[in-house]
């Protein structure tokens, strides 16, 4: 048996030859190595690989992958050249049924340590039908790299080089085709990034149509949404109609009485659900959205819906019922950071029948949760759909009701 205490402490520099064990949540493969974690890009469990130790810390070590000595059959070759060296990706090597399935295990695992839910809560990941080609907005940098020189594509897990590109697998062509042209004729970058955001250029398709300079309109099922070029919108549309589905799945049962939207964008959940509620109220921060929320609803011929302009947590507090008015479902699509404690507060003190609690960030998702179930909410479902396929994004779909005394 060999004695650890015998056993030359890693040192940055080192080869060494690790077993992959698991993924942890963001993508990186997990092994151990003289009682430290080795967290390694680019892997699969159950592979067999040779590291070179870049980073040290107290509990975990950082590996650059040189070698894969036993592959995993699930592994398949990145068709992007840039893959490994832009941040944008973190699954082109696997088989995408694998990556689901990696997926669906860090959702279950995450969600037991962080809020205390158990897996059997969490329903299977909703599969996307375009793995490639999927993102409606894009969004580049155009800096300069380490020699002075113009580079021009995407940030790199650091988040400040930039790793130069000339396409990107997973915009849409027609942003791809801008992006060519853009990177030609922007002038010499300042040491400072620019930031240049594309939008598609489907003037004649039945989906998107630009409306410049700062709005597009978007076509889901038999509605047209204006949404500002700047402003918040699901960037992957066929997925955006399967959340749709979700949430209106879970209002199925709830008929009257009021719904309020919180962080609704331009009125995207709003404008379909209103038609089951008495009433309806958005609250969203970006004036430019509430603009286009207000010209849907009176597109769509709606006149239960009102859009408040503010933060969520001042606007959440002043909501007043009347004396027969109940909120029957709080709809919550908070950023990447969560929801604040007094947004959680405001929704304890509105009480609420429903919640259905969206997010793309599964870790704050699961922080909030495990507050709101504190407060007199019992979760009855986690549904995850692959909205960000080939990358480490996963968005979520929570649903929790109110306990009755």
């Amino acid at each position: 048996m060999l004695n650890n205490s015998l056993v030359p402490p890693l040192s940055i520099g080192d080869l060494t030859e690790l077993k992959i064990t698991d993924l942890a949540f963001g993508g990186r493969g997990i092994a151990r190595a003289q009682n430290l974690v080795v967290f390694v890009p680019g892997v699969i469990p159950a592979e067999t690989v040779r590291v070179r130790i870049t980073s040290l810390k107290k509990k975990y070590a950082e590996g650059e992958l040189l070698e894969i000595l036993v592959p995993s059959p699930d592994r398949e070759t990145p068709p992007c050249p840039y893959y490994g060296r832009c941040g944008g990706c973190q699954y082109q090597h696997l088989a995408y049924l694998r990556e689901l399935s990696i997926k669906q295990h860090q959702l279950e695992e995450l969600f037991q340590r962080l809020g205390n839910i158990k897996k059997s809560v969490i329903k299977k990941i909703v599969e996307a039908p375009s793995h490639y080609q999927y993102r409606i907005r894009g969004q580049f940098k155009i800096g300069k790299d380490s020699n002075g020189n113009k580079t021009a594509g995407f940030f790199t897990e650091d988040n400040q080089t930039i790793q130069d590109i000339d396409r990107c697998l997973l915009m849409h062509e027609s942003i791809n085709d801008q992006w060519s042209h853009e990177r030609e004729q922007q002038p010499e970058a300042d040491a400072n990034p620019n930031d240049v955001e594309l939008l598609p250029l489907w003037e004649n398709s039945a989906q998107v149509k630009n409306l410049p300079p700062d709005l597009i309109d978007i076509k889901i099922r038999n509605k047209v949404l204006s949404v500002p070029t700047r402003g918040f919108f699901q960037i992957n549309l066929p997925m955006a109609e399967n959340l749709l589905e979700i949430v209106e799945e879970e209002c199925r049962e709830l008929t009257g009485g009021t719904l309020v939207d919180c962080y609704c964008g331009c009125g995207f959940f709003s404008i379909f659900l209103a038609e089951k509620f008495k009433r309806v109220l958005g609250i969203e921060i970006s004036k430019e959205s509430v603009r286009c929320a207000v010209k849907n609803a009176k597109r769509a011929e709606l006149s239960n819906c009102q859009f408040l302009n503010g933060k969520a947590e001042y606007r959440l507090e002043k909501i007043t019922l009347s004396a027969h008015e109940e909120v029957a479902c709080l709809l919550l699509d908070p950023p990447r950071s969560g929801c604040s404690k007094e947004v959680l507060q405001a929704v304890h003190s509105l009480n609420p029948m429903k919640i259905i609690y969206i997010s793309c960030n599964p870790a704050t998702q699961a922080r909030d949760l495990k507050q709101l179930l504190q407060n007199s909410y019992h979760l009855t479902s986690l549904k995850p759909l692959d909205m960000f396929p080939r990358t480490k994004h996963i968005e979520v779909v929570a649903s929790l009701v109110r306990k009755e005394p």
